[in-house]
């Protein structure tokens, strides 16, 4: 009789170990798809971001200071 106890009881402990191993596994398993939604978003909005501001930072535009003197030609009137 003592191994029809035994064995009753060594089910009730594999049940309840494997329901909290399952309750566990979906636990985890909740909050890491919320993580990985979170950095999901986030990363779509730094995206947007960096593309918006790409859009609206104009390139600088580059002074040139070395221009050329002009020293127009004069040829003076001839008298003819």
């Amino acid at each position: 009789m003592k191994s029809k106890s035994t064995n009753k009881k060594s089910q009730k402990k594999k049940i309840v170990i494997t329901t909290l191993a399952v309750g566990a596994a979906g636990i985890l398993g909740y909050f890491g798809w919320q993580y990985y939604k979170k950095k999901k978003a986030a990363n779509k909005d730094n995206d947007a971001d960096i593309s918006f501001k790409r859009k609206t930072v104009a390139d600088p535009i580059p002074v040139i200071t070395d221009t050329p003197v002009y020293h127009p030609i004069i040829k003076p009137k001839s008298k003819t």
